[in-house]
């Protein structure tokens, strides 16, 4: 992770909580194809302040094995992305997400304002695209929470466990 540069695609960061970490306002968050492994402490947290963010994986074959995967396997109720604050917009595809322990969820948008939490304020207000994106929660619990979500358009996405979505505008084709 020392050697990665922000725009460099010749030294990519090592982790993706350190490609997220380095991330600004607007830019597009590439993640290579591999398994990437998130255990305690490891999980990606959300650079405060950044807004319009695409993160973009190499693909998901829907099985966990292809492609770009994400696995949060800590058992302390870890997110996959948690970012602290409000974000404008946030795009995520081509990858598959899945936590394999505890009660933490690949998305969680719960729109209250405390620490930790996917938004942490009112609304995402820009809107959330989800496209080409398989999220599962290995216990079958809940997988994603959209709550208070300004509005959300999901394609081609596969999720495997619970889903809760309380949002006013969801298109999902």
């Amino acid at each position: 992770d020392g050697s990665g540069a922000r725009g460099d695609a010749s030294k990519p960061f090592l982790t993706v909580k350190a490609g997220l970490t380095a991330c600004q306002s607007g830019d597009i968050l590439y993640i290579g194809p591999g398994t990437y492994t998130m255990g305690a402490g490891a999980t990606p947290v959300w650079p405060a302040g950044v807004d319009k963010l695409t993160i973009v994986g190499a693909g998901s074959d829907g099985s966990g094995v292809g492609g770009t995967v994400l696995l949060n396997t800590a058992n302390d109720g870890s997110h996959i992305f948690a970012p602290p604050t409000t974000a404008d917009y946030v795009e995520i595809r081509h990858l598959h997400a899945r936590v394999t322990a505890g009660s933490g969820r690949v998305l969680y948008c719960d729109g209250t304002g405390a620490s930790g939490t996917f938004l942490g304020g009112a609304a995402l207000t820009g809107g959330l695209i989800l496209r080409d994106v398989v999220f599962a929660h290995s216990t079958l619990s809940n997988a994603m929470l959209l709550k208070f979500v300004g509005s959300a358009t999901i394609f081609d996405t596969t999720i495997i466990g619970l889903i809760e979505i309380l949002t006013s505008n969801v298109v999902v084709n």
